[in-house]
């Protein structure tokens, strides 16, 4: 499912931040360096399926820009979700 140089996000650990898997041993495990957690995590492939989700580097829900106009012939950019 990953392989190395996926970025990830640990779904109950959101805390440690962006992971890169940055590694794989021939019994089906990836290694994976977090970006706020000290030490390397060795997850087998079940654990990586169940515990990992791809990181897509959006943050919170999707949003789209909306144009709204203020009191007069400005425009402003409003991004709203």
């Amino acid at each position: 499912m990953f392989k190395p140089g996926d970025l990830v996000r640990h779904k109950s650990k959101p805390e440690w931040g962006v992971g890169r898997i940055t590694g794989e041993t021939g019994e089906g495990k990836v290694l994976i360096k977090f970006s706020s957690r000290s030490g390397d995590v060795l997850l087998t492939a079940e654990g990586a399926a169940a515990h990992l989700t791809a990181d897509t580097g959006v943050v919170g829900a999707a949003m789209s820009p909306q144009v709204v106009r203020h009191d007069g012939d400005d425009t402003y950019l409003v991004v709203a979700a």
